[in-house]
């Protein structure tokens, strides 16, 4: 069977001692007595107690849902042993009760509607490790109702495979042992009302004995198995050994009250052809299926009670016959039938709001759908008809109290499975994708979107096909995938990922690194920070932000923060845990409840909401994945959130051809998907929960030891050292083309770079407001200390022709005023104003500032009012309003309204030479001393 074919179904292998397992029971602490019980261990005449099981491969038994209930062992001495033991009868555990392999088969069973009956364990093992999965076999002896019943719940056909044996001629067998095996238990399969047909195995060389464990070495040769129906081939045999004319009427007649029970006269008349074959006289086999009819048709009046299930229609007052459900009524005993269609239930899933329960649900006419009910649809007749009815031909006959009795049947069938409501990482112990579930292995989700795990079922309703054709619901689920289309190794993809985004890349990757085990690293820190991708239109910004997305989603669509509700950004992010998010087309114009959204995911906290569904109280929603916040604008409005960051810059927008190549490369790989490398990394989960902490400490220090001469806001450093820690956590694990050392350095770079930004835009903003304020206040004046003017082209030292494509507000101010008001007010609130050195190094290196103008004219103004000085001209004195040039710094007044909200009354106004000559015109009434 191989290695992992054993791991996966449990089988072990008990040594030839005498007490082996004794030994370890006593030593773990396990029951002895228990063990007895269960036939593990027996106790000798002397009174000693030894193993069972000894020198034998040992085979789990499971129920249906997959509970071990015993064991089935097979001898390897060779010697003249039981070749196979079963466990012994126990409270959990009946031979004529239990089927081996029904745990594995049921799905496949449903599916084709069709079950494979063999004789042992490992024929039906052997047909499994070909993926026939919907083998089966009793555990020694011939098949009971009692398991044809359980296989009826699952399928209508079953297809036996008889052991090809040679007949035993010392005791004057004419039919191997398998052959009458199937004879024997295929008319028992056509009394249960299954369809049964037989593929018979060629007997060995040599005449010697065959089985499927020996012969179905591969699906093609399973496949080339003629299958042939069960009556012609009984007929066949039955027919070899006919001497006398008795002998010919009983098998006639035995044949003949198999046909009856086919009901299809379709079937009838072409089994009525087949077997005459075997005996020529048409109007004799007619004959003999008239009577076989009659004689079942007296059965039925005489036994109708017997043909139901006995302890089903004692317990719940009802039987199924037919795929309906019926009663018997009253004294007369005659068929009520309840409906058209009988429920097979699936699972409950559990929900403290929203329980659900899903159901195969089957009619007479054999059509056959999966059902979502809610517990409102279970709980009135009406939604309960209202939803099966909604699938098609399925009506309800009864009353609701004939319903409560059919919910007390199917909720003790009922199988519990926990709905995945967020992906990624689950307080279980796995980690969910939209379609299987991951431990330390891939688990894949059925059809009906159930995955089976050690520690229980869960479901993942995004791949059930319950919802195949609805489009709308589970987008996110259907995305969120593993796919296995890619075998990109870990370093291949790392390297060509630095290849393009160079430093970049390697924090990025290191952030995932983190984001994968974020329970873990923020149950320590009590933070998580956000990465920031900043950089201009056509940077590789979004693009680092795709191919990091890659690992749980492929050709992640971003949401656009600007477009966007809260509402909407908070199921974002609520959807998935221990997983990547990418939000993009971050502006410093977003309102401010965005930017305080945006703050609360740094802690976890997510936004408050109404709980609707429960008690109407406030509640906040946890965050749990890992944020990537990409834009053109540096988050400079608000410095809070700035340093809830980490900040990557991105200022290269043109490209070598080599490079777009490497581009187009890394893409490529993006786009078939890296779910395969995300379980690689979560393999390592242990130890990142036993060696973060420490590791933590020594990067902290690390990075202290490098930044002990610079003062350094310590949530920026917390912030870096997140993805450093985990980095040097698993570097002895992982194969990335750089090392720790490489990434301090890089660490310590950004770090000095974010707090530099923030102390300058904080200073800066700081600066702004109150020019802000002393132009509220009447301190500063338009025209005089600053003027706004809508410019097509500006010259100044740092921009040499600055042209733009519409006119834009640049503001230009001289500074000598202003900086001594700055610091007068500083003064006055006690605050500590900056050096003028420094604000002017702040300015120059802040993205709104464009340069400097040498001869602006500005307005003379003295205590709120423009100085003038008399001029006479023609005999006539009037007053002129003075100005003076100055040297003035310009900024880009858009940009600074955006990033520091702040208004000083933009004049639509006039160029300098309108304005000079507006000045030097005179009133046309000559009235007014002033000119304006």
């Amino acid at each position: 069977m191989g290695l992992e074919y054993a791991e996966e179904m449990g089988i072990g292998f008990a040594p030839d001692k005498w007490d082996d397992l004794l030994g370890f029971a006593r030593s773990s602490g396990l029951s002895i007595d228990l063990m007895k019980e269960m036939g593990l261990l027996k106790v000798g005449e002397k009174g000693n107690t030894y193993d069972v099981y000894r020198n034998r491969v040992v085979i789990p038994i499971r129920d249906r849902f997959r509970r071990i209930i015993g064991f089935t062992a097979r001898d390897m001495s060779g010697d003249k042993v039981a070749k196979y033991m079963n466990s012994t009868e126990s409270d959990i555990y009946h031979k004529r009760d239990s089927i081996f392999g029904i745990d594995t088969a049921i799905r496949q069973a449903a599916k084709e509607d069709k079950f494979y009956l063999v004789e042992g364990a490992p024929d039906a093992m052997q047909l499994k490790r070909i993926r026939v999965n919907n083998a089966v076999a009793p555990l020694g002896g011939d098949w009971t109702e009692n398991q044809m019943e359980q296989l009826k719940k699952y399928a209508t056909k079953l297809c036996f495979l008889p052991d090809a044996d040679p007949p035993n001629l010392e005791r004057s067998e004419k039919l191997g042992a398998g052959i009458r095996n199937v004879m024997r238990n295929g008319m028992l399969a056509m009394k249960c009302g299954f369809g049964v047909s037989v593929k018979e195995l060629p007997m060995g060389e040599e005449q010697s004995k065959n089985d499927p464990d020996s012969y179905c070495t591969s699906i093609q040769k399973f496949q080339e198995l003629k299958e042939v129906d069960f009556i012609p081939w009984y007929a066949s045999y039955i027919f070899q050994d006919i001497n006398t004319t008795e002998e010919r009427s009983d098998a006639i007649n035995t044949i003949c009250t198999m046909v009856v029970m086919v009901k299809d006269e379709v079937k009838e008349s072409m089994y009525l052809k087949q077997l005459q074959s075997f005996y020529e006289d048409k109007k004799l086999w007619q004959k003999a299926i008239n009577r076989a009819k009659k004689l079942d048709k007296a059965k039925q009046v005489i036994d109708e009670s017997k043909k139901i299930d006995r302890d089903l229609y004692q317990k719940y007052g009802f039987y199924e016959e037919y795929n309906a459900y019926f009663a018997l009524a009253g004294d007369s005993g005659k068929a009520v039938q309840w409906s058209n269609f009988i429920m097979m239930p699936m699972f409950h899933i559990k929900d403290s709001l929203l329980p659900k329960r899903l159901y195969r649900i089957k009619n007479q006419n054999k059509q056959e759908e999966i059902i979502e009910m809610k517990q409102e649809d279970l709980v009135s007749l009406s939604k309960f008809k209202q939803k099966v009815e909604g699938l098609g031909n399925y009506i309800w006959l009864a009353t609701e109290k004939e319903l409560t009795k059919l919910k007390m049947f199917l909720y003790e069938q009922t199988e519990t499975a926990l709905e995945v409501t967020q992906l990624g990482w689950q307080r279980q112990g796995f980690f969910a994708y939209g379609n299987g579930c991951f431990d330390t292995e891939w688990h894949a989700a059925d059809e009906y979107g159930i995955v089976r795990l050690k520690n229980g079922n869960f479901y993942l309703p995004g791949c059930s096909t319950i919802y195949r054709d609805d489009v709308k619901l589970f987008q996110f689920e259907r995305k969120f995938i593993y796919t296995s289309y890619n075998n990109v190794s870990l370093r291949e993809y790392s390297e060509k990922l630095i290849r393009v985004f160079g430093d970049n890349a390697k924090v990025g990757l290191c952030f995932l690194f983190a984001t994968l085990f974020r329970d873990i690293i923020s149950g320590q820190t009590k933070s998580f920070p956000i990465l920031n991708i900043f950089g201009p239109k056509g940077s590789g910004k979004s693009e680092l932000g795709k191919s990091l997305m890659s690992f749980f989603v492929i050709d992640n669509k971003a949401p656009n923060i600007q477009n966007a509700t809260i509402a909407a950004l908070s199921d974002a992010v609520a959807q998935c845990a221990n997983a990547l998010v990418h939000l993009d087309e971050y502006k410093n114009s977003i309102d401010l409840d965005k930017r305080e959204f945006l703050k609360g995911l740094w802690d976890g906290t997510g936004r408050s909401r109404m709980n609707m569904d429960r008690d109407k109280k406030r509640e906040i929603t946890s965050v749990d994945c890992g944020i990537i916040l990409s834009g053109q604008e540096m988050l400079t409005i608000d410095i809070a959130l700035f340093s809830r960051l980490i900040y990557l810059t991105f200022n290269k927008t043109e490209y070598s051809n080599e490079e777009k190549r490497a581009f187009n490369e890394c893409d490529a790989i993006s786009l078939q998907g890296l779910s395969h490398l995300a379980l690689q990394l979560l393999r390592h989960r242990s130890k990142m929960e036993t060696d973060f902490s420490t590791n933590y400490r020594q990067c902290m220090n690390d990075l202290n030891e490098r930044l002990k001469e610079t003062t350094i806001e310590d949530r920026i450093q917390r912030n870096w050292v997140i993805p450093l820690a985990a980095f040097r956590t698993l570097e002895a694990v992982l194969d990335v083309p750089f090392t720790y050392r490489e990434l301090l350095g890089i660490c310590v770079d950004g770090i000095i770079r974010q707090n530099r930004e923030c102390k300058s835009n904080n200073e800066l903003a700081n600066f702004w407001n109150v020019v802000s304020y002393l132009q509220q206040d009447g301190e500063i004046f338009l025209e005089a200390d600053f003027r706004i003017d809508y410019l097509s082209n500006l010259k100044t030292n740092k921009v040499k022709d600055l042209t733009f494509k519409q006119p834009r507000p640049i503001l230009r101010m001289q500074t000598d005023r202003i900086f001594m008001l700055y610091k007068k007010f500083a003064r006055q609130v006690g605050d500590n104003a900056l050096p003028t050195e420094s604000l002017k190094f702040y300015i120059e290196n802040s993205k709104e500032y464009l340069g400097v103008q040498n001869s602006v004219r500005f307005k003379n103004i003295l205590k709120g009012v423009e100085v003038t000085k008399e001029v006479e001209t023609g005999g006539q004195k009037y007053y002129r309003k003075t100005s003076m040039t100055k040297q003035a710094l310009c900024f880009d007044y858009t940009e600074l309204m955006t990033n520091y909200n702040i208004n000083l009354n933009i004049d639509m106004g006039m160029t300098d030479g309108e304005e000079e000559a507006q000045n030097n015109k005179p009133r046309e009434n000559g009235t007014s001393p002033y000119m304006f």
